[in-house]
């Protein structure tokens, strides 16, 4: 068992800590075990089952990956199976890797299983089983070239992250095809905390990952103790409300990563997966910033490389995933539409992305008062709401599978 899961378990039926603990892993692993319970001598997080090891995560994903007929399911089918049961570090990004490896689902080069004469292999998100399989028309199609297909089957890499701030906009980004959500409120303010109630009923409706933004303000990145308690807190109530991972960012004074506060909040947001958000943009030095949150144990970092948007910052995030060789997901956002999304996954070698696909949509209200405003004028109308798009989210996301 894996020394976390090991020191979980432990607290957990024995009520005591380890003795070189100080005050302060006290109070985080007394915080970290509140989600977790013991069922018949097995540690569980929530309703999920604790896998505790690596290897027995790859047996079960093994037996999970294939559907009743037996055909082996696609990448969001087979995460949903997984996530649905099983918990573990990283489950998500494992999972994904797996498939995407799978022998039987990297078959190409064979004849298709369409009806048509085709010009090349269509691989839907969720059939890579269908890949290479024979006619089933009876027609005569020509042999496929391998180019094609292996395109197809290479863009499943590609996953979509949909930031959204409310109800209708998750559910919409589901609907369209997003991998995962960044959940938060007052995206005018680029992301702030969501609610409770937010995370609650969203999870209630979707299915897919739902990592929750932790920014207690606007503004900058620099923060009082104050704040950090209460950044520390609302962690501790998301994962009691079903937070699959968590993003956040925090800086000193001189434009560098808050190591020290980073590792703080880390320790609260375990065993969750955890993304760094585009605080990284106002960083001093790019490459240095990014070998500090590799240190750390970050699984991501969000960013338009330190631009005005990610159109902008392609170069520099090209050498920052130059940069991480793999011990890091750079994933671009900022600025991304059906419009520039392929010049930014071909120009940077990405293969996650961030978007928010919103469209603009006028309030139902018929009575209005245009005297009055909410907020700051730079705020936003009140007779106007911006939700995320079904068939632009279905764009972009047809858009990274036929980039290579």
């Amino acid at each position: 068992m894996e020394k976390k899961w090991e020191e979980i378990y432990h607290y957990l039926s024995q009520h005591t800590f380890p003795k070189e603990y100080r005050k302060s892993q006290k109070q985080n692993l007394r915080r970290y075990s509140a989600k977790f319970t013991i069922k018949e001598g097995e540690l569980y997080f929530g309703s999920r089952k604790v896998v505790k090891t690596k290897e027995e995560a790859k047996e079960i994903f093994k037996e999970l990956h294939k559907s009743p007929t037996g055909a082996h399911m696609g990448v969001v089918k087979t995460r949903t199976a997984m996530c649905a049961r099983f918990y573990w570090h990283g489950i998500s990004v494992d999972v994904d890797k797996w498939v995407l490896e799978c022998d039987n689902c990297q078959r190409v080069g064979k004849p298709l299983s369409c009806g048509q004469k085709p010009k090349h292999v269509k691989v839907e998100w969720d059939n890579c089983e269908s890949v290479g399989e024979p006619l089933t028309c009876g027609q005569k199609c020509k042999r496929v070239k391998r180019p094609a297909a292996l395109k197809s089957v290479m863009a499943q890499s590609f996953l979509m992250e949909v930031c959204v701030d409310s109800v209708e906009s998750a559910v919409n980004a589901e609907r369209g095809g997003a991998s995962r959500l960044e959940l938060c409120s007052s995206l005018l303010e680029g992301g702030l905390t969501p609610s409770l109630g937010l995370l609650q009923v969203v999870k209630q409706y979707i299915k897919i990952p739902v990592y929750v933004m932790i920014r207690p303000r606007g503004g900058d990145f620099l923060y009082s103790d104050q704040e950090v308690e209460v950044m520390k807190k609302d962690i501790e109530l998301m994962k009691t409300q079903g937070a699959d991972g968590v993003v956040l960012g925090a800086l000193t004074e001189d434009g560098r990563v808050d190591a020290n506060l980073c590792m703080e909040l880390i320790a609260a947001v375990r065993p969750l997966p955890l993304t760094f958000h585009r605080a990284f943009d106002m960083v001093h030095d790019p490459a240095v910033a990014l070998e500090t949150l590799i240190s750390l144990g970050f699984e991501r970092v969000l960013t338009s490389g330190c631009d005005s948007s990610a159109l902008e910052g392609v170069p520099v995030i090209k050498r920052l995933i130059d940069q991480a060789k793999g011990r890091i997901i750079v994933m671009p956002g900022g600025g991304i539409t059906e419009r520039n999304l392929q010049r930014i996954l071909e120009g940077t070698g990405a293969e996650e992305f961030h978007c928010s696909a919103r469209s603009s949509r006028d309030s139902a209200m018929k009575f209005r008062n245009t005297c009055v405003t909410m907020g700051a004028t730079i705020s936003a109308p009140e007779y106007g709401l911006k939700v995320a798009d079904v068939s632009k989210v279905r764009s972009l996301n047809a858009i990274a599978k036929n980039t290579l």
